[in-house]
C-alpha cells in the first residue's frame, strides 16, 4: 500500500512537472492578485497561460529521462480530467484546469517573475511572440521560454527546472482523450 501510494505521489509530480511549462509564466489575474513581484513584460505571457489554461489541449513534452536519454511523452488536458502518457500507457486523473489554476494560485502568492519579449518566430506554420521568463517559486527556480501566438495562445515552451529541460509543444486542433486511459493509481 505504501508502494502504492509513493506510485500515486510520483505520477501526481510527473503530471504537475509537465505543467511547469504553465509554471513558467504564472497564471495572469491570480498572480497579479497575490501580489508577487513580477517584472518588464509579464502581462502578455500570463494572459496567454490563462488562455492556455481554460482551453483544451493536446501536448507532447520532450525530456531527459533517469538515463540521460530523450524521452517523448504526450499529455492531453480536457476542462475536467489531465491525461498523461508514459512509455505508452495512458493514465488519466481528475485533474481539471481549475484546480491547476488553484494550485498554482497558492504557489504563486510568493513568485518572483521576470519575463522580456525577445522577437517573434514561426512555430507550426503560426507566427509567434517570443519571450523568456524566469521565476523562483518555493526555492526552485525556472528559466525558459514560451511562443505565443496570435490568438494569445502558448504554442511551445522549452523550460529548465532543477537543471533539467523540457520541451513542449501545443495542438489546440487535436484534442481527444486517449481510449482505455486507466485512472491514477489503477495498474
Amino acid at each position: 500500500a505504501v508502494a502504492a501510494d509513493q506510485n500515486v505521489q510520483s505520477e501526481w509530480r510527473m503530471a504537475m512537472l509537465f505543467d511547469m511549462n504553465r509554471a513558467v509564466i504564472g497564471t495572469a489575474i491570480f498572480v497579479v492578485l497575490a501580489a508577487p513581484v513580477w517584472a518588464d513584460d509579464c502581462t502578455q505571457p500570463m494572459a496567454a497561460l490563462m488562455v492556455t489554461a481554460k482551453t483544451p489541449y493536446s501536448e507532447t513534452i520532450v525530456f531527459p529521462g533517469p538515463d540521460g536519454k530523450m524521452v517523448t511523452s504526450h499529455m492531453v488536458q480536457t476542462a475536467t480530467s489531465k491525461y498523461v502518457e508514459r512509455n505508452g500507457n495512458w493514465t488519466s486523473m481528475p485533474i481539471s484546469s481549475a484546480d491547476l489554476v488553484d494550485t498554482l494560485n497558492d504557489e504563486f502568492k510568493t513568485a518572483k517573475l521576470n519575463c522580456r519579449r525577445t522577437g517573434t518566430e514561426q512555430v507550426n506554420g503560426q507566427q509567434t511572440a517570443v519571450y523568456t521568463v524566469h521565476m523562483e517559486i518555493g526555492g526552485t527556480v525556472t528559466d525558459g521560454t514560451l511562443w505565443i501566438s496570435a490568438q494569445n495562445r502558448q504554442m511551445k515552451s522549452d523550460t529548465t527546472v532543477n537543471g533539467r529541460r523540457f520541451t513542449a509543444t501545443f495542438d489546440y486542433e487535436h484534442v481527444q482523450p486517449p481510449a482505455g486511459a486507466k485512472p491514477l493509481g489503477q495498474r
